[in-house]
């Protein structure tokens, strides 16, 4: 397809992901309330810097199979 036009090409709508960009990244910081909390209120620094990891570390599940957006030039 050299020179082709790439927007013309029928993909399978199951392919898409009916949701922004936005909405997907927010995915990430799901937990943000529960472990930010815990790390807010700790005393000790070594138990504040573990609950600051484990909250930069536990949405990343929800990013494990990535979708492209429904349309991609929009980002939505």
């Amino acid at each position: 397809m050299q020179g082709g036009n790439v927007t013309r090409i029928a993909v399978p709508v199951h392919i898409a992901e009916p949701r922004s960009y936005t909405e997907r990244i927010a995915d990430g910081w799901c937990f943000a309330p529960i472990f930010l909390a815990k790390a807010a209120n700790a005393d000790d620094p070594v138990e504040r810097l573990k609950n600051v990891i484990t909250f930069s570390i536990a949405g990343l599940h929800n990013t494990l199979f990535p979708k492209k957006p429904f349309n991609p030039i929009l980002g939505m």
